[in-house]
């Protein structure tokens, strides 16, 4: 996993506005490795990541408990997540 996690996330709570969820904010930091896996725990349950690289191109394939949505980072841009699996390609 690249460095703790590279999301950060909120919950909807029924009726309420958006409120903060354990979060945690880390940006991928790859060094030499060209892919990279891990689970995190989350209160509502499991954050997936797979991250491949090949050159300046980036493949990240994310999994998000229900009701979580984050937002991956990578070389200072944001890309927003949404709960479910979804596969982000960056070029």
């Amino acid at each position: 996993m690249p460095h703790a996690s590279c999301l950060t996330h909120t919950r909807q709570a029924e009726g309420q506005s958006r409120i903060p969820s354990p979060s945690r904010e880390g940006r991928p930091h790859l060094g030499d490795l060209t892919e990279v896996s891990g689970r995190v725990p989350h209160p509502t349950g499991f954050v997936d990541v797979v991250l491949k690289r090949t050159g300046d191109a980036l493949e990240a394939t994310v999994t998000l408990p229900d009701g979580v949505s984050g937002d991956l980072f990578w070389k200072g841009k944001r890309y927003p997540l949404q709960a479910g699996s979804q596969k982000v390609s960056i070029r």
